[in-house]
């Protein structure tokens, strides 16, 4: 195994120059960590994958990097959920920008949830009237949840398991009503059991 560096200028060079610079970039200004930070060969690009949800965070990485508003796409569908790209992005960096490093690009973007009072809390699924099947995307009572949260978890087994749907329980609790019944029956035990 080699212990030599790469050489200064190389690809891998530029690569490691970055992630140190994201680092500390991210400790100076208080900035959230990308989950992801990915180079394009062709075009020599940097791009930052921040966590879903993290709007303001790209805001505040476009300003430290110098590139601009960042600007939202139209909305992606996918079966559980439903979003728009948040993405700020510059071509032809600055070369006074802290990320320049000779790249042809830089970027940054998170996926951010469209609100919608009409999707399961837990899996974000939109919830289907239609949809009859125990475990569907049908709105499970008048909960947040959708039958095939709610089944998974009564149906789980594992010790200590605990989601959206338990916690909902725990933050709402449920009162019954414990009082006799109305109707009682008498048993005449000698006549077969019936009344």
């Amino acid at each position: 195994m080699s212990t030599e560096q790469p050489a200064p200028g190389t690809p891998d060079q530029r690569r490691a120059t970055a992630l140190r610079t994201i680092a500390d970039l991210a400790i100076q200004h208080g900035l959230p960590v990308p989950m992801q930070i990915s180079f394009s060969g062709t075009v020599g690009g940097c791009e930052l994958t921040l966590d879903p949800n993290s709007r303001d965070a790209v805001s505040a990485w476009a300003q430290v990097l110098g590139l601009g508003e960042p600007t939202d796409s139209g909305v992606l569908d996918n079966p559980r959920r439903q979003f728009v790209a948040v993405r700020a992005e510059k071509w032809a960096m600055d070369s006074d920008s802290p990320l320049w490093l000779g790249f042809g690009r830089v970027g940054v973007w998170s996926a951010v949830d469209v609100e919608d009072a009409g999707r399961c809390a837990r899996c974000r699924g939109f919830f289907d009237p239609a949809d009859s099947s125990p475990e569907g995307l049908r709105q499970y009572r008048d909960t947040a949840f959708c039958w095939g949260c709610v089944s998974d978890c009564h149906e789980n087994t594992e010790l200590g398991h605990e989601c959206a749907v338990c916690r909902s329980y725990d933050e709402a609790p449920v009162s019954y009503d414990l009082s006799p019944a109305e109707s009682t029956f008498d048993i005449d035990v000698e006549d077969g059991g019936r009344e």
